[in-house]
C-alpha cells in the first residue's frame, strides 16, 4: 500500500508548484515572515519540489524555514513538512527535515505530537539534510491515505500523524500553502528566508510544480509579509521564487 501512495505522489509532483503563512515556531518570537503562495480547495494533500537552503538564523532571531502545509480553512487544524535551521530546538546551525501539526489551534511541537516515523526509512523527522543544500530540488508532499496522514521526503515517506490526533475529525484540507518563514526577535531582521537571494533573481529558492492531491489543478496566490525583507515572484500557478535577506 505504501508503494502505491508513494507512487501516486511521485506522480503529482513530476506533472506540477506552491502557498500561505502559519506561524508553526516553538518560541514565542517578537515578529513572523511570511513569502509563499496557498490555494482554497478540498483536497487529500499537497506536493512539489523544493530548493533546500542553509540560512543560519542572526544573533537573537529564532529560526528560517521553508514548508509545505495542509489545513483547514480556519487554520486550526494542519499538517506541515519542511526544513528549518533552528540552533534552539536542534543545537546547531545545519538544515534539518521537520514535521509538525496543529489541533485546534494548538501546535503539537517539532517532530513529536503524534508523529510515528516510518521505520523501513532510514531518513526520518528531524534529520540533518545540509548535504541536500545547492543540489536540485527536493520533492516534499503531504498525503491522506487510509487513517493517516502521510508526509514525504524525496518522493519517499517519512511517516505520518494518525487520524486519532484529530479524533477523525480532520481527513482532507481546506487550504494548501507552501511558504518561507523567518521567527526574529527584531522588527527588522538579518535572517535570510530561504538562499537569501530575491525573488527576483533567477537563482532565488523556488516552490516548483506545486500540485493538489486529489483535488483541482493548484493555482496559487501568493502573499508576502514585508516584501521589502523577503519577496516572491510568481513564475506559474504552480510555481514560486521567494525569499530575501531581510533588512541587511
Amino acid at each position: 500500500m505504501k508503494a502505491r501512495i508513494q507512487a501516486a505522489l511521485i506522480a503529482l509532483v513530476v506533472a506540477t508548484a506552491c502557498v500561505v503563512g502559519i506561524a508553526s515556531p516553538a518560541q514565542a518570537a517578537l515578529t513572523y515572515f511570511y513569502s509563499g503562495f496557498k490555494m482554497t480547495a478540498v483536497t487529500n494533500g499537497v506536493a512539489g519540489n523544493l530548493t533546500v537552503a542553509n540560512p543560519i538564523p542572526a544573533a537573537g532571531d529564532f529560526h528560517s524555514l521553508a514548508e509545505f502545509a495542509v489545513s483547514t480553512t480556519n487554520q486550526q487544524q494542519v499538517i506541515e513538512v519542511g526544513w528549518t535551521v533552528d540552533p534552539t530546538t536542534f543545537g546547531d546551525n545545519n538544515t534539518h527535515l521537520f514535521v509538525g501539526r496543529w489541533l485546534n489551534g494548538v501546535f503539537g511541537g517539532y517532530n513529536s505530537g503524534g508523529w510515528v516515523d516510518y521505520a523501513a526509512n532510514p531518513v526520518n523527522a528531524g534529520a540533518n539534510i545540509t548535504g541536500a543544500v545547492g543540489g536540485p530540488s527536493i520533492p516534499f508532499g503531504i498525503l491522506h491515505s487510509g487513517t493517516s496522514w502521510w508526509l514525504y521526503y524525496n518522493s519517499v515517506a517519512i511517516g505520518s500523524y494518525p487520524d486519532s490526533v484529530w479524533g477523525g475529525t480532520f481527513t482532507a484540507g481546506g487550504l494548501n500553502q507552501a511558504f518561507g518563514e523567518v521567527a526574529a526577535n527584531v522588527a527588522a531582521p538579518c535572517t535570510d528566508m530561504g538562499n537569501g537571494a530575491f525573488a527576483s533573481a533567477t537563482t532565488g529558492a523556488t516552490f516548483g510544480s506545486v500540485s493538489n492531491q486529489g483535488g483541482p489543478t493548484f493555482s496559487g496566490t501568493p502573499f508576502a509579509s514585508n516584501a521589502a525583507y523577503y519577496n516572491n515572484y510568481l513564475a506559474s500557478t504552480r510555481t514560486l521564487r521567494y525569499g530575501g535577506p531581510g533588512a541587511c
